[in-house]
C-alpha cells in the first residue's frame, strides 16, 4: 500500500511542480477585453468550441436576466483555497449590478482537483446553495472526476442557463431529473452520470445534429427532446446570433422546446464570421443581442457585491 501511493505522488509531481499558480490579481479577465467573452481560460485547458459555446450561453444570460456569469479555468490557485479564490475575485471585479448583485463564478482548478460556485446575494433566492450543490453533485463532480474539463463545465453552464431562463415547470423539472440522478447513483453505488438527460443533449451536439438536420425539412423542424425523450417532439422557439468580431467568428443559439415536457433547450453552431457577409435573409435572428457596431471592445462589470454565498468541494 505505502509503494502504491508512493508510486502515485510521484505520478502527480510532475503536474504540481510545472502548474501555473494563479493569484486572483493575474487571472486575465477576458469579458474586459471583448464584451462576447466571459469564460477565462489561461492556461487552455477547455477547447475553444467549448468556450465559445459556453461564452453564447453566457451572453444570453446577461441579456435576458441581466446576471454576469463568470468562468474560470486553471490549473492551480493560490492558496489552494478556491472559496477565499473566489471571494477575492468576485470583490476584485464586481461581478453583476451593484443595485442586485446578481453577480456568479464558477472556478475550477485541475490541479488541485477544486471548484466553487459563487452566488451573489441578489441571485441565492433563485440559485440557492442547496440548489447549486445538487447541480455540481449531479451533472458536474461525475465529470471532474474523469478529468473532463470540457464536458464538466458545459454540463454546469448548461444546467444553470436552463434554470435561469426557465420556468417554475422548467426548474421543477430540473430538479425532478436531478432528484433522479442522485438516486440511481445511489442506488448503484456510483458516480456515473449516463443517464442524465442534459449530456444526452451534449452528445446529440457533438454527433453533428445540424449535418443531420440539413438532410431533411421535417428533421429540420424538430428535435428529439433531451429531457422526456419523446421523438421529433421539440420545435424551435426563438435564434439568436452572437458575434465575436475579435476572432472572426459569429454564433447562432437557437431555442427550442418540447411540447411534451415543455423544457427548452439552447443548440448552438459557431461559423466564421465573414460567412455572414452579403446574407440578407435572416429576418428571423433577433440581432439584439449581436454587437450594433463593428467593434468589438471590452465589456464591464456593474460592481456587484459577494456575500459567502454558492457551494463547492474536491474531487
Amino acid at each position: 500500500m505505502r509503494k502504491r501511493l508512493s508510486l502515485l505522488l510521484l505520478a502527480l509531481m510532475p503536474l504540481t511542480l510545472f502548474a501555473k499558480i494563479w493569484k486572483p490579481q493575474e487571472v486575465p479577465m477576458t469579458h474586459l477585453e471583448n464584451k462576447f467573452r466571459y469564460v477565462c481560460n489561461p492556461d487552455s485547458i477547455l477547447r475553444e468550441s467549448t468556450v465559445h459555446y459556453c461564452d453564447s450561453l453566457i451572453r444570453i444570460i446577461e441579456d435576458e436576466t441581466g446576471a454576469q456569469f463568470v468562468v474560470v479555468v486553471v490549473e492551480s490557485l493560490d492558496g489552494d483555497d478556491p472559496y477565499e479564490f473566489n471571494k477575492e475575485l468576485f470583490e476584485l471585479h464586481g461581478f453583476g449590478q451593484a443595485d442586485k448583485d446578481n453577480g456568479l463564478l464558477l472556478t475550477l482548478a485541475t490541479v488541485d482537483r477544486s471548484y466553487f460556485f459563487s452566488t451573489g446575494s441578489g441571485m441565492e433566492g433563485v440559485l440557492p446553495d442547496a440548489i447549486t450543490n445538487r447541480m455540481q453533485n449531479a451533472v458536474f463532480v461525475p465529470r471532474l472526476k474523469e478529468s473532463d474539463w470540457d464536458g464538466a463545465i458545459r454540463n454546469m453552464v448548461t444546467t444553470v442557463f436552463n434554470y435561469l431562463l426557465g420556468d417554475d415547470e422548467i426548474r421543477a423539472e430540473i430538479n425532478s431529473q436531478i432528484e433522479e440522478a442522485e438516486k440511481k447513483d445511489q442506488s448503484k453505488g456510483s458516480s456515473s452520470d449516463d443517464t442524465i438527460p442534459t449530456i444526452l443533449f451534449l452528445t446529440a451536439i457533438a454527433g453533428g445534429a445540424f449535418g443531420f438536420a440539413a438532410r431533411e425539412k421535417y428533421k429540420n423542424e424538430h428535435k428529439n427532446c433531451p429531457f422526456c425523450r419523446s421523438k421529433h417532439s421539440a420545435t424551435r422557439i426563438s435564434k439568436k446570433m452572437v458575434e465575436d468580431l475579435e476572432n472572426d467568428k459569429a454564433t447562432n443559439l437557437e431555442i427550442w422546446k418540447c411540447s411534451k415536457c415543455g423544457n427548452s433547450f439552447p443548440v448552438t453552431f459557431t461559423y466564421l464570421h465573414s460567412d455572414y457577409e452579403g446574407s440578407s435573409s435572416d429576418d428571423d435572428y433577433d440581432s439584439s443581442s449581436s454587437s450594433s457596431s463593428s467593434s468589438s471592445s471590452g465589456g464591464s462589470f456593474g460592481g456587484g457585491s459577494y456575500s459567502g454565498g454558492g457551494s463547492g468541494g474536491r474531487f
